[in-house]
């Protein structure tokens, strides 16, 4: 299986903006998985993230890039801990390694809300502008099964998270109504 990775031209930037702009107008969130393909350039995330932030929409970004900086403005990022200490620079496993990077990056970034995946079944949620964090687990070890009903909750609770988001920004006239 060979693949020939590279950025997308400017005319396929351009349809994909234009394609993903439009279909903001029936998305409570927007969801942007970056596979380091090609497909989410820098234009088109940072297009893309404008225009739902714009309609008071949040978007939510599993990035795969050490820069978090592409992902500016997103209202929570989901990384995995190997993606969180790519980014911080420096391998992160202990709680307080991984409280320390997130929180450093919340302050650097402009992006909300942290999602770390820390294993199969351990999420850790920083809220930029809460005062506390949650750190999501299971006492018993995941079964595949089970794993795609967890990986279902983390879907929910990272809607749930973008919904109060939003609410708040409402809530403060800071977003306009859809």
């Amino acid at each position: 299986d060979m693949e020939d990775i590279k950025p997308a031209t400017e005319d396929i930037e351009n349809q994909l903006i234009k394609s993903s702009i439009k279909a903001t107008s029936a998305c409570d969130v927007v969801i942007l998985s970056d596979y380091a393909k090609g497909t989410l350039t820098d234009r088109v995330l940072k297009e893309v993230i404008t225009a739902a932030k714009s309609k008071g929409i949040p978007v939510v970004v599993d990035p795969k890039s050490a820069n978090f900086a592409r992902y500016s403005g997103a209202t929570v990022l989901k990384p995995n801990l190997k993606e969180l200490s790519a980014a911080y620079g420096t391998e992160v496993k202990e709680d307080t390694e991984v409280l320390g990077a997130a929180m450093n990056l919340l302050e650097s970034g402009n992006f909300d809300n942290l999602v770390i995946t820390r294993s199969e079944h351990i999420y850790t949620c920083i809220l930029k502008h809460a005062r506390y964090s949650m750190l999501l687990g299971l006492e018993t070890p995941v079964r595949q099964s089970s794993h795609l009903v967890l990986q279902a909750a983390l879907t929910l609770l990272i809607r749930c998270i973008s919904q109060t988001w939003r609410q708040v920004l409402l809530s403060q006239n800071r977003a306009p109504q859809p």
